[in-house]
């Protein structure tokens, strides 16, 4: 499942924001939601395998206790936005997604995607 574009969101007359929920490891890479996002919030272990699909000017670092309300003013500053929250498998994490769902004002979705770090990435 890949994000849709803020042009295919205001086509289909949603203006709400999105915040897309990623893992990394293997999988079904998801590098496409990471270009297409306007914020990139990453768990610090897992900022080197973010920085090779997105720009280091849109990625900002973000801890389990901090990130639903680093989202919620991004959503609320920002207006409509696509945000992509790069989290481990972790149970704290799991928490937070929870607490997105709650609080921030905007679409929440986990799509089972994974972002693969370079070194898995299989070369073809």
């Amino acid at each position: 499942m890949r994000a849709r574009t803020l042009e295919e969101a205001n086509m289909s007359g949603d203006v709400r924001s999105r915040v897309v929920v990623l893992g990394v490891g293997s999988g079904d890479p998801e590098a496409a939601c990471l270009e297409q996002a306007d914020h990139v919030l990453v768990a610090p272990e897992l900022e080197s395998a973010v920085l090779f699909y997105a720009e280091a000017w849109r990625v900002d670092r973000v801890r389990p206790g901090d990130a639903v309300s680093t989202v919620a003013d991004l959503v609320a500053l920002d207006g409509p936005c696509t945000v992509a929250l790069v989290v481990p498998d972790e149970p704290a994490w799991g928490a937070v997604v929870d607490g997105l769902r709650v609080a921030a004002d905007a679409e929440v979705t986990v799509p089972g995607t994974a972002v693969v770090p370079p070194r898995l990435s299989p070369l073809w």
